[in-house]
C-alpha cells in the first residue's frame, strides 16, 4: 500500500482509532463561563504537547463563533515545540462592550505547515448584559496583562485574545 502513501502500521492505527496526533492541544474553560459585555473571560488554560521525537512547527488559529453561527478568525500564530516538550498558558478573552448577547464558542484550530488540521478544541461561553463598572475594571486588568513582555495579544474586530505563560499567573 505504499503507492497510496499508507503503511500497514498507519493503516492499522487509523482503522483501530489508536492514531496519536503529533501535537495535542487542550483548551480548558474557565470556572465561570458567563461574562458581561465589556468584561474579560478567563483565565482559561491552554496546554500543548509534542508527542513526537523531533521538533514540530505548526500554526494556532484562534477563533470565536458568534450566536448567529458566523465565525471570527483571529490572526494565525506560528509556533513549535521540541521533542516531547509541553507548555501551558493562561488565556483571557476581552469581550467588546458592543458584543451581542448569547452563547459563543471560543476555539483554536491547529494546522501543520502544509495546512493539514492537527487538532481543533473549543468551549462555549455566554455573554450577558454588562455594566460600566465591570467594563472599566476589566479594561484595567487587560492593560496590566498586556504589559507583560511574554504576553501574546491577538486582536480582530474589537475582540482580543491574550495568552500569558502559566508561570506568570
Amino acid at each position: 500500500y505504499y503507492d497510496s502513501g499508507w503503511a500497514a502500521e498507519d493503516f492499522l492505527k487509523k482503522v483501530t482509532g489508536t492514531s496519536t496526533s503529533t501535537i495535542t492541544h487542550t483548551l480548558t474553560p474557565p470556572s465561570k463561563t458567563t461574562v458581561s459585555q465589556g468584561g474579560v473571560l478567563g483565565p482559561f488554560t491552554i496546554e500543548e504537547h509534542n508527542n513526537s521525537s523531533s521538533y514540530y512547527a505548526y500554526y494556532v488559529q484562534p477563533y470565536v463563533t458568534k450566536p448567529d453561527g458566523t465565525t471570527l478568525n483571529f490572526k494565525k500564530i506560528s509556533t513549535g515545540l521540541g521533542a516531547g516538550e509541553e507548555r501551558t498558558f493562561k488565556g483571557y478573552l476581552y469581550i467588546p462592550a458592543s458584543s451581542e448577547l448569547g452563547t459563543f464558542t471560543l476555539g483554536a484550530k491547529l494546522t501543520d505547515t502544509s495546512g493539514n488540521v492537527i487538532d481543533d478544541d473549543s468551549f462555549e461561553f455566554t455573554v450577558v448584559s454588562g455594566s460600566t463598572y465591570a467594563s472599566k475594571r476589566s479594561a484595567r486588568r487587560l492593560k496590566r496583562l498586556m504589559r507583560n513582555p511574554e504576553t501574546q495579544v491577538v486582536e480582530e474586530d474589537g475582540w482580543k485574545v491574550i495568552v500569558v505563560p502559566e508561570r506568570d499567573r
